[in-house]
């Protein structure tokens, strides 16, 4: 269920070669769900950590739902202090782990 008001949301990514990026301790910015298929966060806050990044970072985040095939599409902007910026986008099936709605809605296991 999506909950507006928690914040502390984490994001961890990492690659074949040993590289990690972790974005923790993150802050909501502001958030907005469209039609039960969009929902932005803009100006979220997060601590960059691992072996690639480091230090505060702004975050953009947006997720689209096509009701078609059930698959979400995200995509994720950091912006750090120094104007470093990281970018990533990938799909994945909706799921209780991956799903953002209404905030009265709920998807099952």
């Amino acid at each position: 269920m999506c909950n507006p008001a928690v914040n502390n949301f984490n994001i961890d990514f990492g690659d074949n070669e040993g590289n990690t990026i972790n974005f923790t301790q993150g802050r909501r910015g502001t958030i907005a769900c469209v039609d039960n298929t969009i929902a932005t966060l803009m100006d979220g806050t997060a601590q960059a950590a691992g072996n690639v990044l480091d230090g505060d970072f702004t975050v953009d985040f947006s997720y689209t739902i096509n009701p078609i095939t059930d698959i979400a599409s995200i995509i994720i902007t950091a912006t750090g202090e120094d104007n470093t910026v990281f970018q990533t986008a990938f799909n994945a099936p909706i799921s209780p782990q991956t799903f953002i709605g209404d905030c009265d809605e709920t998807v099952g296991p």
